[in-house]
């Protein structure tokens, strides 16, 4: 809808006729889009630094895999049997490997007890069970 001109001249349009308007009442909305504004980017730039770690770390474990492709390329014979005599000596606890005793399962018995009631966590038991 046209109006007609005003004072200075200008044509007002509906709803826009008093040029006074006072916007503090609708501040908080434009509070609320800054502060999601800035969440969303703080978002973005987190994601994109942890992208950023991950493409740094997978280079850097190129790098490594490349530097042990070469040393190992270049190793004699005597220094593979040197490195095998090494990790044989490696202990575990200060036990040699041959001193650590096996576990159960490996061995065949077994040390639970067979005559024990299957165990019911307590946030699935029901009144039928208690009974």
């Amino acid at each position: 809808m046209r109006l007609p001109p005003n004072d200075d001249g200008m044509r007002a349009s509906a709803g826009y006729a008093d040029r006074n308007i006072d916007f503090s009442e609708y501040m908080w909305m434009g509070e609320e889009m800054e502060e999601f504004d800035s969440k969303c980017l703080l978002e973005l730039f987190e994601e994109d630094f942890i992208e950023s770690c991950f493409e740094e770390l997978f280079e850097e474990e190129e790098r490594f895999a490349e530097e042990m492709e070469v040393y190992l390329s270049n190793l004699t014979q005597e220094q593979v049997g040197s490195l095998v005599s090494q990790l044989d000596a490696v202990t575990i606890d200060g036990q040699n490997k041959a001193d650590v005793k096996s576990l159960p399962e490996e061995d065949g018995t077994q040390l639970l007890n067979p005559d024990a009631p299957a165990f019911v966590p307590s946030s699935c038991k029901t009144d039928e069970d208690e009974k």
